[in-house]
Parts: structure tokens; C-alpha cells; sequence
């Protein structure tokens, strides 16, 4: 199972769309088995706008 964090800097982002880096974890078993930080697309989703 894939955990995503939402986080800006080294504070958990209270906003998930507007988050400027995830903390992925992968888990088995209840062990955690790897980490990476996941960085979004810019332009990809804009605060404030609507979806499409």
C-alpha cells in the first residue's frame, strides 16, 4: 500500500491540492519498505480555481 503526505517544506500541508511535495511510503505487512518525495506537475492545478 501506497501513504501519500501532502507536506510543504518539513510541516504536513493542511491542503492537500495546494501541498508543494508528497512523502510517498510504500508499506507491506505493516512495515514500512520504502519512502520517496513526490513533487507535482506546476500549472496542474492552480489555488482557487475550479476543476474541470
Amino acid at each position: 500500500m501506497k501513504i501519500a503526505i501532502a507536506k510543504n517544506g518539513d510541516v504536513v500541508s493542511e491542503h492537500f491540492g495546494h501541498a508543494k511535495e508528497f512523502l510517498v511510503v510504500n508499506v507491506e505487512n505493516q512495515k514500512e519498505i520504502s519512502r520517496e518525495i513526490a513533487i507535482p506537475p506546476e500549472g496542474e492545478h492552480i489555488p482557487g480555481a475550479m476543476p474541470r
